[in-house]
């Protein structure tokens, strides 16, 4: 994987929570792998739901900064990504990472993080 853009849906988990999941712009939803993962049921939230939980406008969403009571989920492909680029908060400006930098930004922060690899359920 040389350069990876991101999707980064907001999910909102069944009977309460929030997720972000982290994947290539190229992959698409797996509901039933993310189930699997976070052991709920998830829904896409609204623009309006993800900026009021996260602050975040939508195309803007980074895994640096996020409330605490967010889980991450992560396809673990990214971590072989040559650069991932970012655009954390407001679409003003966008800053890249590579794979390895994402798995060591993943290991400090303090939400919850789920590494998943595509296609495993």
């Amino acid at each position: 994987m040389d350069r990876a853009a991101q999707q980064e849906p907001i999910l909102e988990k069944e009977g309460g929570g929030f997720a972000l999941f982290l994947t290539d712009k190229d992959s698409r939803l797996d509901k039933a792998q993310l189930k699997h993962a976070l052991g709920k049921r998830t829904s896409i939230c609204s623009n309006e739901e993800m900026i009021e939980q996260i602050g975040c406008v939508p195309g803007a969403v980074c895994p640096i900064g996020l409330p605490d009571d967010i889980t991450i989920v992560v396809d673990s492909r990214l971590f072989d990504a040559e650069e991932i680029l970012y655009t954390p908060g407001k679409p003003e400006w966008t800053f890249g990472i590579d794979g390895n930098a994402l798995k060591r930004v993943l290991e400090n922060v303090p939400n919850q993080v789920i590494e998943i690899e595509k296609g495993e359920a």
